[in-house]
């Protein structure tokens, strides 16, 4: 692959001079002709793209001398002109931000699809103790001989020289940082439940799914994995209205038991164990949701839980993520509920973490997409939209109107992307609740979110 860094600012070809970088290379790759398919020069003109609209982005960014609260930043009036001034801006100190959030307790997840988050996590790394790349995915399907196939997807995802970037330092370091990738079990076919219920009962079935996770592990020299099981709490209703409501006591320790098993051969390997769950959403599901009592019977095998509060709204118009309702999330968590009023408690609050969005949603007409720190400060450029805070949310939304070429018909554009003052309201909820905090996604933040966590040095 062509690094954009290499490239030279000024080719000659002949009598004409091409100053571009971005076409330079563009046309070095189409000058490959016949020795790569179509397909690889599309990805190839895709990854360099990607990267000078990074260069581009980065080009911008620079460290002030004062922090967020000396500069009136973080308040629930706030302007676009605020914003685009101030967001590639970063506090060049060396000791804790304006966020009161222990850096060992917080979590950054990154996806590859949004390459700037290497950039910010290299940069920004004394902010967390862990960063959890989305790498994986653990593919399960029922074949047509009626065996199961297992997949593990992700290694040409693996980006190793960032991974030696942030882990640099020695593992005795006061900010060094662990890497433990995402894995997302992805259950494909018609009936889910019935593939959910294979797995959780099948010993051989978890072995082989144990094997590959720890294989995964020990040859990248990861720390461990965050385990994302969602898929199979989301089953669990479909699976006990098919038995009438009765099997569900038996398939939630069944559960457990998986998960306890992956957790125990991890740790038998030295590796460390984070489970990713949903959070409760609706009240008819309550009972089907993840709950005090699994946290309860899980919680002294994993490292952390991460309750992925987070796209409340789903793909309808609303608020990203209501903050009474991250509230509800966790305390629904911190206590038995009163069907089981005999449940044992947890050992600490701090087995949790909230999960809180660095990223955004764009709601123009009926199509809603998610957006990132670019695109928002784009659209902020472009429209210069007035932004209101929505009290009952407690979050920031930014409202315009505009129209497509040769439309006459204007659409109504709702802009829920988070801010400041937004952020530090989730990250004071966290604290006061004892809890840890896991940013999704870091590619789509801003440079100065990060002045909100603590630093660790």
């Amino acid at each position: 692959m062509l690094a954009m860094a290499t490239v030279l600012v000024v080719v000659v070809a002949g009598a004409e001079v091409v100053s571009d970088p971005l076409q330079i290379v563009k046309n070095e790759i189409n000058a490959k002709g016949e020795d790569i398919t179509d397909e690889e020069r599309q990805a190839m003109m895709s990854h360099v793209s990607e990267e000078w609209n990074e260069l581009q982005w980065e080009r911008d960014v620079k460290s002030v001398n004062l922090s967020l609260n000396s500069r009136g930043l973080i308040t629930e009036e706030v302007s676009y002109e605020q914003i685009i001034e101030n967001h590639n801006t970063y506090y060049n100190a060396q000791h804790n931000g304006d966020g009161s959030e222990d850096y060992k307790r917080a979590i950054g997840f990154l996806t590859p699809w949004n390459i700037h988050g290497y950039t910010l996590s290299e940069r920004h790394k004394s902010k967390f103790g862990v960063f959890s790349p989305a790498w994986y995915e653990l593919r399960i399907r029922i074949r047509k001989d009626g065996k199961l196939s297992m997949l593990l997807r992700g290694e040409d995802l693996i980006h190793q020289s960032w991974t030696r970037n942030v882990t640099g330092s020695s593992s005795m370091s006061s900010n060094h940082v662990r890497i433990l990738p995402r894995v997302l079990f992805d259950v494909i076919g018609e009936k889910p439940e019935m593939i959910w219920r294979t797995i959780i009962k099948k010993q051989r079935v978890q072995e082989a799914i144990v094997a590959k996770l720890v294989k995964a592990c020990t040859t990248n020299s990861f720390d461990g994995l965050v385990v994302d099981l969602s898929n199979a709490w989301h089953a669990l209703p479909a699976h006990n209205q098919k038995h009438g409501g009765k099997d569900g006591q038996h398939i939630r320790p069944k559960l457990h038991r998986f998960i306890q098993s992956i957790s125990l051969a991890m740790k038998n390997s030295k590796l460390s164990v984070m489970l990713a769950v949903p959070p409760r959403r609706k009240k008819v599901l309550q009972r089907f949701s993840f709950r005090h009592e699994d946290a309860v019977a899980i919680g002294p095998f994993v490292e952390r839980i991460i309750v992925m509060t987070l796209t409340f709204s789903g793909d309808e118009l609303g608020p990203e993520a209501p903050l009474p309702w991250q509230r509800s999330a966790i305390e629904h968590l911190l206590l038995p509920s009163s069907s089981s009023p005999t449940a044992s408690s947890l050992r600490s609050p701090s087995i949790f973490a909230m999960a809180i969005a660095f990223e955004g949603h764009r709601t123009r007409g009926n199509h809603k997409a998610e957006i990132g720190a670019k695109q928002f400060v784009d659209l902020l450029t472009q429209h210069k939209p007035k932004i209101k805070w929505d009290a009952r949310s407690k979050e920031h939304v930014a409202v315009f109107k505009d129209k497509l070429e040769d439309d006459k018909k204007k659409f109504l554009n709702i802009i829920n992307y988070p801010t400041l003052y937004s952020l530090s309201l989730r990250i004071s909820l966290a604290n006061e609740l004892g809890v840890g905090i896991a940013i999704w996604d870091l590619g789509q933040g801003m440079n100065y979110f990060f002045d909100l966590l603590h630093s660790s040095s």
